[in-house]
């Protein structure tokens, strides 16, 4: 089974969702719990202009919003979870969310962490070949 681990921007962030609304944030918390056992779950994300980094990154998301809110709302989901699985080929062990909350700021916080990691990820690998 993998693990859910939260960068220091997804954890702001879901600081920022509790000050908010308890609810929301309760249930951005719940889905991540469940990517555990299902990480999967989420759709790609696809290589639309502002999305791409993301995209390349192998990068997915979940839509949500408060639970009481009627399926007939326009727009249905206002708020994303975004991660990224880690290894992403053969079994998954990490999922890492890269961010939560409403739509707009969830792409442009996830982007910037999604680079940053994948630098990281860039570096030990080089370190580990030398």
């Amino acid at each position: 089974m993998a693990h859910a681990v939260f960068t220091e921007e997804a954890k702001a962030d879901v600081r920022e969702l509790v000050a908010e609304d308890e609810d929301i944030a309760r249930e951005g918390l719940e889905i991540a719990k469940q990517l555990e056992n299902d990480p999967y779950r989420g759709e790609p994300l696809r290589e639309k202009s502002n999305l791409k980094p993301l995209a390349q990154a192998e990068c997915r998301k979940i839509k949500f919003d408060h639970p009481n809110r009627t399926a007939s709302a326009k727009p249905r989901y206002r708020h994303r979870l975004v991660y990224r699985i880690e290894p992403h080929e053969g079994s998954p062990e990490t999922i890492v969310i890269m961010a939560v909350g409403i739509k707009p700021r969830v792409y442009r916080d996830a982007t910037v962490a999604a680079a940053r990691r994948l630098r990281e990820q860039a570096r030990t690998r080089r370190r580990t070949l030398d």
